[in-house]
């Protein structure tokens, strides 16, 4: 019974986290994507930015993007600022969730070998997704090559590796 609530727990914190680094990442983007737009955006006080990004925001309901409010602290922060805390945000999120699914994978299937082919395909998919970035920066087209990077960080920042490599470790267990 233990064993379940704490599978449960690690599962709901996860969950809970990856909703909170997502909302917290995609208000980062919103504002260094809307500043330009506004004339001595960081030059404005924490108010005035936000009443300025809420003036040019698109009606758009269904879009999560545009339909979610930003976080009111990030206002108080100028554009190097967010940038930098972007890159936080990400490789912290990367070392949280690394910690999540080795808990889950250890509570699922206890092994050094869990731990390691976790930790490999983490270290792989980060490498992958930083290369893909970092090529994309490079030929100057860094907007297709963002969206691939982030789809595979976002993919590290969730339960998925652990949902994946647990089933694959039990049927290779019992091969």
């Amino acid at each position: 019974m233990r064993k379940i609530v704490l599978i449960s727990s690690l599962v709901a914190a996860s969950i809970a986290l990856g909703f909170f680094q997502e909302q917290l990442k995609i208000s980062i983007n919103y504002i260094l994507e809307s500043a330009p737009q506004i004339q001595g955006f960081y030059s404005l006080d924490e108010h005035q930015k936000h009443d300025a990004i809420e003036a040019q925001r698109l009606v758009a309901p269904f879009d999560y993007y545009h339909s979610h409010e930003t976080l009111r602290v990030l206002y108080k922060l100028d554009q190097s600022d967010l940038i930098r805390l972007k890159w936080v945000v990400t490789f912290s999120s990367l070392v949280i969730f690394f910690v999540l699914n080795a808990s889950l994978l250890h509570l699922l299937q206890p092994s050094a070998h869990a731990w390691k082919t976790l930790a490999l395909t983490y270290g792989v998919f980060t490498i992958l997704a930083f290369g893909i970035f970092a090529i994309g920066k490079w030929m100057g087209n860094p907007e297709q090559t963002y969206a691939i990077s982030r789809r595979i960080t976002g993919a590290l920042q969730s339960p998925i590796p652990a949902m994946i490599l647990w089933p694959f470790m039990r049927i290779q267990k019992t091969t």
